[in-house]
């Protein structure tokens, strides 16, 4: 989807909107054949639920990190055609190409995290997540060609990989089976809230101190997040011990 963006962009910037058509058939599908069976809750299921405790600062500490993480990750696709633009690397079918690629290195990466789970705990695989983001944004700003915008948007999409596995274990290892879904909820509402808050909060930034600067701003932002989380993720450690 994303390569048949940059190659519709190559017919004018409103082309890539009509791919949101793709989504018709399946909602009709899905209106049609998809039905949600009612299952019956016990008074003891519910007792249960309600008297789960819920470790609101290691959630909330969590959720801040995920949605700053999600503010960086849209910023790429956002504004790197702004940036390729003012740099003369490739045209909007090189930029849908070398998003393609970071989204696809993103998911194969992905496979890797019961390798890093085995070896290591939550809060340094999350320093992995922040140190890729924030390396991808510094070697994006240092390509001259595309040779290197690829390299960056390769070493992003890696970091990024770890990001959404990492998140949904970690939730889950915190929180006992009857609120989890509401856990994962907020998960879900961290990611999107990043996301929306990004162009408010970093816009003036990106008009004040233009597009290069900003993404070294947000490199900063993400990489004292994880080395922030580490430092926590010790402390809460020491303390349990």
């Amino acid at each position: 989807m994303v390569i048949a963006g940059g190659a519709l962009a190559e017919h004018g910037w409103r082309m890539p909107f009509f791919l949101h058509l793709v989504a018709l058939p399946l909602a009709v599908a899905i209106a049609v054949w998809v039905r949600d069976v009612p299952r019956a809750v016990s008074a003891e299921t519910v007792h249960t639920v309600a008297a789960d405790p819920v470790p609101w600062p290691a959630l909330l500490g969590i959720y801040a990190m995920i949605a700053v993480t999600g503010m960086a990750y849209m910023q790429m696709p956002l504004n790197l055609p702004f940036l390729f633009d003012e740099r003369a690397i490739g045209g909007p079918g090189f930029i849908g190409a070398a998003l393609a690629l970071s989204t696809l290195l993103q998911s194969l990466g992905g496979f890797a995290f019961p390798w890093f789970a085995r070896r290591t705990g939550h809060a340094w695989i999350y320093s992995l997540v922040a140190g890729g983001v924030a390396l991808g944004y510094v070697l994006l700003v240092s390509a001259d060609g595309a040779a290197l915008a690829l390299v960056a948007l390769a070493v992003f999409g890696l970091g990024m990989s770890q990001m959404f596995p990492n998140s949904s274990t970690w939730l889950m290892a915190l929180t006992r089976p009857g609120i989890r879904a509401r856990v994962i909820g907020g998960l879900v509402m961290a990611i999107y809230g990043g996301q929306f808050a990004a162009p408010f909060l970093l816009q003036p930034l990106v008009r004040a101190v233009g597009l290069p600067t900003a993404f070294i701003a947000l490199a900063g932002i993400v990489a004292a997040t994880g080395l922030a989380v580490v430092l926590l993720g010790r402390r809460s450690v020491r303390r349990d011990g």
